[in-house]
């Protein structure tokens, strides 16, 4: 929505710049300075950026009934919007950037924790395997006494101590567990891995993106500023008769790419920024015990 409202603005002061340069073109060619040819390109230029003009507004207003709707808002609703600055902070070298990813990336310590419980599964499978024992301990005291009432009459005292275990040794079902908490531990670790080197990779794309946006912003503000420079000297050197149209609308035209492609290179800027910044998973904080734990390597 803010780049749309600023490409309205362009769009209007590229249509008064356009009027005015008819005017001044109409005027030279009453004068016989200027041909009806020039004229009639002039009025094209006209007619083309009031369409620029229509079409921006159309898209504007589409847009923000549209973001009117995602909030819950009736379509007619409008929000003035405050444009934010772009996103400037101080990169981290590509491998750190992995560090940072990989101790904070939710979904990395999601794989972890299915790792962990694949293998705590193994451990679980391989105790199933075990047989169940019973330990089985008594006592009994021996003599002629049949209702044990006279101590001295007890001569023996018994000890006994059993094992029991039960029958079913082959334990089939539980071997088949057992293979199976294997192939889930198998597959765990190399999800693990998996994650690992995908998290490498956006880490290392997000930042060579923001680098290379950083970049654009700097030459886009430099072209738009020769852009303007020529254009305001064409249309000066033009009004004095020192010029012809062609210059002028041919630095008219390169102003309106310059500008339109700095206010891409404004928001791609800010975006590829926050794009990094859910890439190193920091883009919103979440609370520590959530966060991966390292392996051990």
């Amino acid at each position: 929505i803010l780049r749309l409202r600023q490409q309205v603005q362009s769009d209007q002061a590229s249509f008064k710049r356009m009027d005015a340069l008819h005017r001044v073109t109409r005027t030279k060619e009453v004068l016989g300075r200027t041909t009806r040819v020039d004229t009639l390109r002039v009025e094209l230029l006209q007619g083309q950026a009031l369409a620029r003009l229509e079409s921006s507004k159309e898209r504007l207003d589409s847009t923000q009934r549209d973001f009117a709707e995602l909030l819950g808002f009736m379509p007619d609703t409008f929000f003035e919007l405050k444009p934010p600055p772009i996103l400037e902070f101080d990169v981290p070298q590509s491998a750190e950037c992995v560090k940072i990813a990989l101790a904070n990336r939710l979904d990395y310590a999601q794989a972890l924790q299915d790792s962990e419980d694949a293998a705590r599964g193994v451990r679980i499978a391989r105790r199933k395997l075990l047989p169940d024992l019973n330990l089985i301990a008594g006592h009994s005291w021996r003599g002629d006494d049949p209702i044990g009432l006279d101590p001295a009459r007890l001569e023996e005292n018994a000890w006994y101590v059993g094992l029991s275990v039960d029958t079913d040794l082959n334990r089939t079902r539980e071997r088949n567990a057992l293979g199976q908490a294997g192939i889930d531990q198998s597959s765990a670790q190399q999800t693990v891995e998996i994650v690992e080197r995908s998290i490498a990779r956006q880490g290392q794309q997000h930042y060579l993106a923001y680098r290379r946006a950083q970049a654009e912003v700097k030459i886009a503000n430099r072209n738009f500023d020769l852009a303007a420079a020529r254009g305001k000297l064409a249309r000066r050197l033009f009004e004095f008769g020192r010029g012809d149209n062609f210059s002028v609308t041919d630095a008219e035209t390169a102003f309106l790419q310059a500008e339109r492609q700095l206010l891409l290179a404004r928001a791609e800027a800010s975006i590829s920024g926050y794009r990094l910044f859910r890439a190193l998973g920091t883009l919103i904080e979440v609370p520590q015990e959530l966060k991966p734990v390292p392996r051990l390597r």
